[in-house]
């Protein structure tokens, strides 16, 4: 979620890019929740 900052720097660590936002991604406590989207390329080269 957009709101999870501490998973996303996880991801960050591992290697993982923002590539962008899904709204209104996942139904969550009874709202629709935006996501933020990562990506992984193999070869090491993040998007950006």
């Amino acid at each position: 979620m957009i709101t999870n900052l501490a998973s996303q720097r996880v991801l960050a660590k591992c290697g993982f890019g923002v590539i962008g936002t899904a709204p209104k991604y996942l139904h969550i406590d009874g709202e629709w929740r935006d996501h933020v989207l990562f990506q992984k390329i193999l070869n090491g080269r993040t998007p950006g």
